[in-house]
């Protein structure tokens, strides 16, 4: 994945060249829940592992030309070129599927992860990419809150998974 400097500028010039085509555009923000109580309770070798995971199901879920960074701490963000609103959902969505289906060994408990996905595409939500990264992150707020009303933790399906 990128750093977050290499991808910031690599995500203006994508952006700036979808934009002059008139091509949609999508973010995504990505959260690992509960990595701080990973770090506390299994020491901070698993919660590296834990995001070493959710980078290569990252790599798994998107495309050769697309962006993804480590954001900083428990995120993570993808920028997809030249994809609409549903294109993004079913990408975010694949993201979560694969994050959770795939198991941790945890001080020899095997643990399911979990993320939340914001998505903002253009130009729906925004014109330009700081626009869409706040919309981004509004709609991962979102999530989150939706999940925490819920209950739901590290072992509770993603949302559209069945057990």
């Amino acid at each position: 994945l990128y750093n977050l400097r290499s991808f910031s500028r690599l995500a203006t010039s994508e952006y700036s060249k979808a934009e002059k085509e008139g091509a949609p555009c999508a973010l995504l923000m990505i959260d690992l829940e509960q990595l701080a109580q990973i770090n506390d309770r299994f020491v901070h070798e698993a919660g590296d592992r834990a995001l070493c995971a959710v980078a290569a199901s990252l790599r798994r879920a998107t495309r050769t030309g697309d962006l993804c960074a480590r954001y900083g701490g428990d995120e993570f963000v993808v920028l997809l070129p030249r994809c609409g609103r549903s294109a993004a959902e079913a990408v975010a969505n694949r993201i979560r599927h694969d994050v959770y289906s795939g198991t941790q060994d945890f001080d020899y408990a095997m643990r399911r992860l979990a993320v939340a996905v914001g998505v903002a595409a253009a130009p729906g939500d925004g014109h330009d990419l700081s626009m869409l990264f706040r919309k981004a992150v509004r709609h991962l707020r979102k999530e989150k809150q939706a999940r925490q009303s819920r209950g739901s933790g590290v072992t509770a399906p993603p949302r559209g998974l069945t057990p």
